[in-house]
């Protein structure tokens, strides 16, 4: 049996790659690491991803059987459990190095303990940066807001305006309760967010900002 756990990254890879160390709602550990910005816009999608329960980058290494030559192991890059509890593994890879992962023994071994495994190519990872931007900024409002007290008073009361209106912005509201920090309608239009319990229309082509028309779920 595999447990799925964040494998701490090497001294090699510190010093090499462009690391990204974030909180990430769907990642239950106090710290996310990614190796690349495609694995950590990869995670962004992820939240996105409402069928997704939750993920862990780096989870576990694998034991290849037959080894490639010297290489008896391998760490893929992502563990996926999504809400029907089935079980997945992704490796973030460029085309030209998908040929160099272990494809084969990867998805003979994982297929034994009940997952699939999969490649995820950079370019398709890219070609959605504007809403994995967006996502980013979502879960950075999140880890700063969801234990406010504040913010469950805010949810309602953005929800009882959905009463009356299809789509609302951030500044919709600002602009009609000026008592209430701006703040603190960013942080709850993303927590509603977060949740899908509210969504953006046009958050795969156009950068979050307060002008952005919202809608309950």
């Amino acid at each position: 049996m595999i447990v799925p756990n964040q494998r701490p990254i090497s001294r090699k890879k510190k010093i090499s790659l462009n690391l990204h160390h974030r909180w990430m709602p769907g990642h239950t550990a106090q710290i996310s690491r990614f190796e690349s910005r495609a694995e950590f816009y990869f995670a962004a999608l992820l939240e996105a991803d409402r069928e997704v329960k939750r993920y862990v980058p780096q989870p576990f290494d694998l034991r290849l059987d037959p080894p490639i030559g010297k290489r008896k192991s391998y760490r893929p890059d992502f563990y996926v459990q999504r809400t029907d509890n089935s079980e997945h593994v992704y490796e973030v890879t460029t085309a030209e190095k998908a040929q160099g992962r272990p494809v084969q023994q990867a998805t003979a071994t994982l297929k034994k303990l009940g997952m699939t495994y999969a490649l995820v190519l950079t370019d398709s990872i890219y070609a959605r940066s504007i809403e994995a931007e967006n996502w980013l900024l979502i879960c950075q409002y999140v880890s700063l807001f969801h234990d406010d007290p504040s913010t469950e008073q805010t949810v309602d009361l953005i929800r009882s305006q959905f009463l009356s209106w299809k789509t609302l912005s951030i500044d919709d509201l600002s602009a009609q309760f000026r008592h209430i920090p701006r703040a603190a309608f960013i942080g709850a239009f993303c927590v509603l967010a977060h949740c899908h319990r509210l969504e953006f229309p046009d958050i795969k082509i156009e950068p979050l900002n307060a002008r952005m028309k919202a809608r309950i779920l």
